[in-house]
């Protein structure tokens, strides 16, 4: 079923870029005038309805193939030669006494291997090996790709959650297999983006609340009209809408709650605190 939404989701899009170029292309499938604004009402909200439902079906099992760190073989330390104490059968009067030396022959044990990269950009990057399970945060500024996956057979089934929004904030989790993402910039651990004080005001991107914008209440100045989407957030997982506290796709006036972990908007315009 996830296949069918996401082929819907792409034909609607594709429908959509093709009307705002040209409203004319439709004009054997409707009847009336046909306009811009028409046509971006249609598969504007054809687009994000296939992309939620999408996401809702999308499988979020995280039980297959899990990067394995290496493991660490144990070394023993050797010791080495036995104390021994060998008496001369015929000892000579006066005779100093016979020392014996112990050694013990000492090694170290090898560094545990682990994920040296501090941010990474482009590519298909398995967790556990190539980066470690957390929470980043991406640098673009533009509309991109990103996914979770569970395993490496190219298939849709092996995608946990993906998305394109960007600057965007996901949770990798332990038992991810890998992250794929393309087009979003450098993503780097969440916590160091975090500005001095939390802003009051912003535009398209995902933040988290308290840190990166300011609990309150927001008005969107985008038109009505507008491709928009917004959704609080109790996590970055992204998987379904189990992390959806509520979501929309009008500019409007919203309260964000201390209590959120996120908020998440595309397309809306300006959002700016008046309370």
């Amino acid at each position: 079923m996830e296949n069918l939404f996401l082929l819907l989701f792409f034909v609607s899009f594709i429908a959509l870029i093709v009307g705002l170029i040209k409203p004319t292309a439709f004009s054997s499938f409707m009847k009336g005038e046909i306009t811009r604004k028409k046509i971006a009402m249609i598969f504007g909200i054809a687009t994000v309805a296939f992309f939620i439902l999408f996401g809702i079906t999308t499988d979020t099992s995280t039980n297959n193939q899990v990067a394995q760190q290496p493991a660490t073989e144990n070394t023993q330390v050797a010791t080495g030669n036995e104390n021994q104490n060998s008496t001369p059968a015929n000892v000579a009067e006066n005779q100093a006494p016979t020392k014996t030396e112990t050694k013990t022959t000492s090694t170290s044990t090898p560094t545990e291997t682990k994920p040296a990269v501090a941010s990474f950009g482009n590519g298909t990057h398995i967790v556990g090996t190539d980066i470690k399970a957390g929470t980043y945060r991406s640098s673009g500024k533009s509309t991109c790709y990103w996914a979770r996956q569970k395993g490496f057979g190219g298939q849709l089934d092996d995608i946990i959650a993906n998305g394109n929004n960007s600057p965007e904030i996901v949770t990798i989790a332990v038992s991810d297999a890998a992250f794929q993402t393309s087009g979003c910039g450098q993503w780097v651990a969440v916590e160091n983006t975090y500005p001095a004080t939390p802003a009051t005001s912003f535009s398209n991107g995902t933040f988290e609340v308290g840190k990166h914008i300011a609990a309150g209440t927001y008005r969107a100045d985008g038109s009505p009209d507008s491709l928009c989407y917004w959704a609080r957030l109790s996590n970055f997982s992204h998987a379904g809408i189990s992390g959806v506290i509520t979501n929309g796709n009008l500019p409007t006036v919203i309260s964000i709650s201390a209590s959120d972990k996120g908020f998440t908007t595309f397309g809306c315009g300006n959002w700016t605190k008046i309370q």
